[in-house]
């Protein structure tokens, strides 16, 4: 485990520091880095009061599969939670969930959906972004989102990112020091995105950050329930299955680092665990096999 911070807005080296949090290891499941870059920014002055009446509102541009665990995490923990998602059965199934949810919509000239996001204290992106565009929010609506996000409210951002940025390393290990050098055009778009993002941050003067996130597996996305679906793999699964390890983080680690980043806004981690695709299947059948000969 690293922990550092790194200022946006200065060149210093960065600090390296030992840490064991003790509430990042509450479980330990085999995964190659969850890389988090911290970018932080200058903190606008407000009132004690103003911090204490928005501290608690989050706003989750795209309540996918993460979006959607965390948000239930922080719904549990007492937070307001707004969402976005982009389809009428989507949004009813959060609503179900008792969340507020809006469909979202890049191409509305005026981003009706976002309205809320006005008064949100906390605001998560986690959207994918374009080929050629970077970020479609970014793109098509920087003014807009900056108009409305410039009341001083918002303390804190995060934008969902990719491991992909780092590209092929040839077999090298990838940790957060390594550069970023993106070849296809998705990642190309993520790195657009990551720093669209940051720059937004800076220019709200508040704590910006980006998770670089290996593949993201959890409750019902697994290789357990690969196996159990028995279902044929996937175009990225095959890809992967050629390569001698995979990055890999739990969904529950992911949110749990998104906490402690919204109570410590200039914290990074980045966890490190060798594991090939094959021994981790190899695993993951042996304990199916293991549970079914016990029942």
């Amino acid at each position: 485990m690293e922990t550092y911070f790194m200022s946006g807005r200065s060149s210093s080296p960065i600090l390296r520091f030992r840490l064991l949090p003790p509430k990042l290891f509450l479980r330990s499941p085999q995964v190659l880095p969850l890389v988090l870059q911290d970018f932080s920014c200058n903190l606008q002055a407000r009132s004690q009061e103003e911090r204490s009446e928005a501290r608690n509102r989050m706003f989750i541009l795209g309540m996918g599969f993460v979006g959607q665990f965390f948000a239930d995490q922080l719904k549990k923990d007492g937070w307001e939670v707004i969402g976005t998602c982009t389809s009428d059965a989507k949004m009813k199934k959060l609503e179900g969930m008792g969340f507020d949810v809006h469909l979202f919509d890049s191409n509305d000239p005026e981003l009706r959906s976002l309205h809320t996001m006005e008064s949100a204290s906390h605001l998560l992106i986690s959207i994918p972004s374009v080929a050629g565009l970077g970020d479609p929010v970014l793109h098509q609506h920087k003014d807009l989102l900056q108009s409305r996000l410039s009341h001083g409210n918002l303390q804190w951002l995060c934008y969902l990112s990719s491991t992909s940025v780092y590209g092929d390393s040839g077999g090298a290990w990838v940790d957060e020091d390594y550069p970023t050098n993106p070849t296809s055009e998705s990642a190309k778009a993520r790195v657009d995105a990551e720093r669209g993002w940051l720059k937004l941050g800076h220019d709200l003067g508040i704590s910006a950050q980006v998770f670089r996130l290996g593949g993201i597996y959890g409750p019902g996305r697994s290789a357990l329930d690969t196996i159990l679906r028995q279902e044929s793999l996937s175009k990225g699964q095959k890809m992967r299955e050629a390569r001698r390890y995979t990055s890999r983080v739990h969904i529950a680690d992911i949110c749990q680092a998104l906490k402690a980043s919204i109570n410590m806004p200039t914290f990074g981690v980045s966890c490190t665990k060798k594991r090939t695709r094959v021994s981790l299947m190899t695993a993951e059948f042996s304990l199916h096999y293991k549970v079914r000969n016990w029942k």
